[in-house]
């Protein structure tokens, strides 16, 4: 019904929200979202370009989705997704900065245990160690994999009773951890 209402008259921008709402990731999903963004920007919302912009994400434009996701409202999940949309189009810097603006604005998110993970991974090796403490300390579903990070870096800086502590922590606090499991298995 949408579809035969917008073809007689295009220029309703309600219905291209219920139909980008509405219609399963892919093509038709996608020409709806672009027909929004191209005719209808000035009348979008925060929530429609949240909306937007998540559609985006899960078709992997993800230069699209960082644009769309800096009108949307501020959350964790847009902060990490715009960090890590940066990071995956190869502008590093620009996602250090992405990742340090998500630390600040939602310190106790999931997202922020996530986007520690992913920061200790571009920075230098001796520099990600207070990220990983952090997700250490404040993160118990990313701790099991920043112990296992820090004891490796640990090792290549020759710190070897740092690395021999984090692994027995590894190995006593979360022994039932993937992050343990694949340890065990490779030692």
């Amino acid at each position: 019904i949408i579809r035969e209402r917008l073809q007689k008259n295009p220029d309703q921008v309600q219905l291209w929200r219920i139909l980008a709402q509405n219609s399963p990731v892919g093509t038709n999903n996608y020409a709806a979202r672009e027909k929004l963004v191209r005719k209808f920007s000035d009348q979008l919302t925060p929530q429609d370009w949240e909306m937007i912009a998540s559609g985006y994400w899960w078709d992997r434009q993800y230069t699209k989705a960082i644009q769309a996701y800096k009108q949307a409202p501020g959350t964790p999940e847009k902060g990490y997704r715009i960090a890590r949309g940066l990071e995956i189009t190869n502008r590093k810097a620009e996602a250090k900065e992405a990742y340090k603006t998500l630390f600040k604005a939602f310190p106790k998110a999931e997202e922020t245990g996530q986007g520690l993970m992913r920061f200790a991974q571009l920075v230098n090796t001796k520099d990600a160690l207070p990220y990983l403490n952090l997700a250490i300390q404040n993160f118990p579903r990313q701790a099991p994999d920043a112990l296992r990070k820090k004891a490796e870096i640990l090792v290549n800086i020759g710190d070897y009773a740092g690395a021999q502590q984090a692994y027995q922590i590894l190995l006593t606090k979360y022994a039932k951890s993937e992050a343990t499991a694949r340890y065990r298995w490779e030692t």
